[in-house]
């Protein structure tokens, strides 16, 4: 798919956020969800990415949730990949993020 907005910036946006995560040790499988999920971000965002802020990602959330139907559990996995990408690459705190519940899993 050719995306008129998506430039190097991105590309380099993603290499960064894949380095990132191998150096802290994720598994693979987190790695690799954690990457789709931000990439389809970035794909879904038309803007550059050195302008991407909190609201980005609300609507980004919240588009999902009405949209896609996506569990709470499915929401709180997204958020916590965008506050990774958003805190670690592009050096912006993600606030939390009002009308997206975070859930925690049960133990056991």
């Amino acid at each position: 798919m050719f995306l008129s907005h998506w430039s190097q910036d991105h590309e380099t946006a993603l290499k960064n956020f894949g380095s990132y995560l191998r150096i802290l040790n994720r598994a693979e499988r987190t790695r690799n969800i954690y990457d789709a999920i931000v990439r389809d971000f970035l794909r879904k965002t038309p803007k550059p990415v050195e302008e991407l802020g909190a609201q980005e990602a609300f609507d980004y959330l919240v588009d999902l949730e009405e949209k896609r139907h996506l569990a709470p559990q499915s929401l709180n996995q997204r958020r916590a990949a965008l506050a990774v990408f958003y805190r670690e690459i592009l050096d912006k705190p993600l606030p939390r993020t009002p009308g997206v519940r975070i859930v925690v899993a049960p133990n056991g």
